[in-house]
């Protein structure tokens, strides 16, 4: 009987440690130290600001409870027979409206520049609520 117990208290004992352990390694955090320059910020944000938006579908959104108007870009070198994931950009309270134009600001933007546009192939949809 005293040995069934040490047995069983050593096995729980090394399953604790082995849980624990693997919680700490589990838990560790990278930290990118790089800085953000102001000035590379307000020049990117100007960039953005620049980009003709015409690439993003005017679309609307239909059913018997809302409607809602949204704007739809597609993959670069569409393809329908493939699938793609879909982001959903969503503008802030400072983009309020119903017109689908200022709605899209600068996280909708950042996908029609060349080289995200190029690398990244997905369908990205910016609603206007």
């Amino acid at each position: 009987m005293l040995q069934k117990r040490s047995s069983f208290f050593l096995q729980f004992g090394i399953l604790l440690n082995l849980i624990t352990c693997n919680f700490c390694f589990a838990q560790r955090h990278k930290y990118d130290n790089r800085r953000i320059d102001s000035a590379t910020f307000v020049e990117t944000r100007t960039i953005l600001s620049q980009l003709s938006t015409d690439q993003y579908e005017k679309r609307i959104f239909t059913n018997e409870f809302v409607t809602i108007p949204y704007r739809l870009l597609l993959p670069k070198n569409f393809n329908s027979k493939r699938k793609y994931p879909v982001v959903i950009t969503f503008h802030n309270s400072s983009r309020m409206g119903s017109d689908n134009e200022n709605q899209l600001e600068h996280l909708a933007r950042t996908w029609i520049r060349e080289d995200i546009y190029t690398t990244f192939n997905c369908f990205v949809v910016a609603p206007t609520v």
